[in-house]
Parts: C-alpha cells; structure tokens; sequence
C-alpha cells in the first residue's frame, strides 16, 4: 500500500511491518526519513540539517533517494550529465508524482536544461533475478552506509585528469574505508592500476572485501589489482586487527 501526506509532500510504501518514507523538503530536495518499524505517519517529517564545515554542506548530510551530481554535493552522486554546452550540474527540481495500480512514480526535471528523471517502480513485477541483485545491494548499502554519511571523504582520482574517478570514505577511527571506482569507458579497467590510499591507520594489515578483484599488496596503503569492466565498483577496506 502506498499513500501520500499532501501537506508535507511525504511518501509512505507501507508493507506488512515496515515503512518505507521519503519525500520532497520545504526547499525542494528529495529526502529519505524511515525505513523500518510501522510508525504513526504524522510523526514523518523534515529535519533541518546545517553544513557541518566547508567540507561537509548541508546538501552531503542529507539522505536522498537521488542524488544529482553538483552544487555543494562531495559525496559520490547517483545521477550525472554533460549537456551540449559542456555544463555538467544537474539541478533537480520536484514536478510532481502519479499513484496507479499500487506503482508510484515521481518525478523531477532539470531547472535549466530539458531533462527530465522518474524515481518509481513495483517490485511484485520483478523477476527473482532482479529480486536477488535487490536483496544483495540492499545488503551492501546498509554496510556501507554510516562510512558515505559520516566519514571522511577523500578524492583520490579525478575523472577530468586520471580518466578514473576515485572517491574514498574513511571511518572515523580511521579503521575503515569505502571506495567508490568509476570511468568514462570501460577501456580504463583493462589495464593495471597503482592507487594509494589516504586517511587509514598505518597498522600493515588491511583486507579488501571485493570477490570480482584480483588483489596484490605492495606496500602498507597501496595495492595492485586488475580489474573487470564494470561501470562503479565499491570496494570495502577493513583492518585485520
């Protein structure tokens, strides 16, 4: 079942012990709210969230359910575009939504280039493959989720100078860290790669946990790797200690 609290502008996917609830804020972003336990629908509202430091703005604490490339955002973005003119900012704004046959879609559209993004879908109409990919990235978002929200970010490839981007968050601690491994071409994956890490504690002994790389230590923050053609590929860094 899936309703809507017009006066909030908030979604609320109900199944048979859960809640699913996101919507669009006073300032026009999408945000994310519940996922878990049944609540009292009124009790589903909008924080306000400030910038943390020049580093972390106010738009990289937010939890989205899309997350366009540009503005303040630092965080790695779900949704990026290179228009004509060379501008790669996507400025999403909130054009509505439509609720048919328990399927909501919602959608957005750019506020300067002819764009347009539905967010919606019914997962009774997906296959059992396209249940399980679903059920494992359920699974690896929520593990790497507080590393995205609350860790330090580290750039660490430049798609404009590499051709290979690399984002790196690092917990607190300094004892865990997600990268985030992407490029313009699939062409880049098929060579060998030298990439140090930054922001780990130096203790030697770190595990990658991918099963689709071939990894090689080096050194104590740095490892060789070939890897295959994919377009984004996490890889999770977690101390042996």
């Amino acid at each position: 079942m899936i309703f809507y609290l017009e006066e909030n502008r908030i979604f609320v996917l109900e199944t048979e012990n859960t809640h699913y609830v996101f919507g669009i804020d006073p300032a026009g972003y999408n945000r994310h709210l519940h996922w878990g336990a049944k609540c009292d629908p009124a009790d589903y509202a909008f924080t306000e969230i400030g910038d943390e430091n020049s580093n972390h703005s106010m738009l990289d604490e937010y939890r989205q359910e899309l997350t366009p490339f540009g503005s303040t955002v630092y965080r790695t973005c779900d949704l990026k575009a290179q228009f004509a003119d060379g501008c790669r900012e996507v400025a999403l704004r909130y054009t509505g939504y439509r609720l048919e046959d328990d399927t909501l879609r919602v959608a957005f559209a750019d506020a300067y280039y002819p764009l347009q993004v539905r967010l919606g879908g019914n997962l009774e109409k997906y296959s059992p493959e396209e249940l399980e990919i679903c059920r494992r990235n359920v699974a690896l978002y929520k593990e790497i989720r507080p590393l995205v929200q609350f860790g330090d970010l580290y750039r660490i490839l430049d798609a404009d100078r590499d051709e290979v981007l690399c984002n790196q968050y690092v917990s607190r601690d300094k004892m865990q860290a997600v990268l985030f491994l992407s490029a313009r071409g699939t062409r880049f994956f098929k060579k060998k790669m030298n990439l140090r890490f930054a922001g780990l504690a130096r203790t030697g002994h770190m595990l990658l946990h991918w099963t689709a790389w071939r990894v090689r230590k080096a050194a104590p923050s740095s490892w060789k790797w070939v890897c295959p053609s994919m377009c984004v590929v996490p890889i999770i860094i977690k101390s042996s200690a």
